[in-house]
């Protein structure tokens, strides 16, 4: 219970660390992407294919046409830390597909997105954070897009006694190597600064992740991505995904690995159902090492 209250709080300390994410390493995201994301190793970058992707890349915002979600999440058990998101993306434009390609990416795509989360101690103090964030993906070609998302961050903190604002745009880039294999490049935080109330200002610090995907398969898909940041820390990350009921019922794991010390393994798994437009997706993440042990999360949305 001690070490749990101390990393929450360590992670308070950090506001702003990683963008919107309370976690020890910035290889390590842990709000970003949704719970597919989550249950595939935390790090899509070239798979996402709804409102989730204005977290973790804005060019694949032209391949979600239209998307709604609510997501929430418990990310500790024990501790009362909870994370709520709503987000919606919608295409314009014609579609870009040329005949007999398998994927059909709109020529643009807007999206937008609320989040907030909490930490309250036994203490009774508290951390707040709210992040507001709009996206804009373009796809100039058939095989190719790219994308753009700005965020805008406010934090307080009892235990701190003070409050924290700051501003991200994160860069990305989508292409379709073939059938079944496309590649994703994101930059989170590409530019961006945090300004502290009683202390110096500071620019963030970019996190570029790269990822190539086995997509489009009946039965199955799956991911592998690098994260890099400027001299602080590098991960692996990997996910697969199991169409056990192809359109209906999918089964995903994942891990991811950090490559620096102070190195850690992180697991996860998760379930996805769909029904018509509908779908749910759940995922649980294991990180005895990081803020917080064990993180259950939850979305509802739809696709249309």
């Amino acid at each position: 219970m001690i070490r749990r209250i101390g990393g929450a709080l360590a992670a308070c300390a950090a506001l702003w660390a990683s963008g919107a994410d309370a976690a020890t390493s910035v290889a390590f995201p842990d709000a970003g992407g949704g719970p597919r994301s989550i249950a595939m190793g935390g790090h899509l970058v070239a798979l996402p294919i709804d409102d989730h992707a204005l977290d973790t890349n804005p060019a694949r915002l032209v391949y979600a046409s239209g998307s709604v979600s609510a997501q929430v999440d418990r990310l500790d058990p024990v501790l009362d830390v909870w994370r709520g998101r709503v987000g919606a993306v919608l295409g314009l434009g014609p579609e870009a597909h040329e005949p007999l390609q398998l994927t059909r990416p709109r020529r643009m795509a807007v999206g937008g997105a609320i989040a907030g989360q909490g930490l309250r101690l036994i203490e009774g103090s508290n951390y707040s954070e709210a992040t507001f964030s709009a996206g804009l993906g373009w796809a100039p070609a058939n095989l190719g897009a790219a994308g753009l998302t700005a965020r805008y961050q406010h934090a307080t903190s009892d235990v701190l006694g003070a409050s924290a604002s700051g501003f991200g745009v994160d860069v990305g880039f989508s292409f379709d190597l073939s059938d079944h294999f496309d590649i994703g490049l994101s930059v989170k935080d590409a530019f961006g600064r945090t300004t502290f109330e009683d202390s110096d200002d500071e620019d963030r610090a970019a996190v570029l992740t790269l990822g190539v995907a086995a997509t489009r398969y009946r039965l199955w898909q799956a991911e592998l991505d690098y994260v890099f940041q400027d001299n602080s820390t590098s991960a692996l990350a990997g996910g697969f995904e199991f169409h056990v009921v192809p359109g209906t019922f999918d089964l995903r794991v994942g891990i991811s690995q950090e490559m620096r010390e102070p190195s850690r393994t992180v697991p996860s798994a998760g379930v996805g159902l769909a029904f018509q437009a509908f779908h749910f997706d759940y995922a649980f993440r294991s990180d005895p090492d990081g803020a917080f042990e064990n993180q259950h999360r939850a979305a509802l949305g739809a696709r249309f």
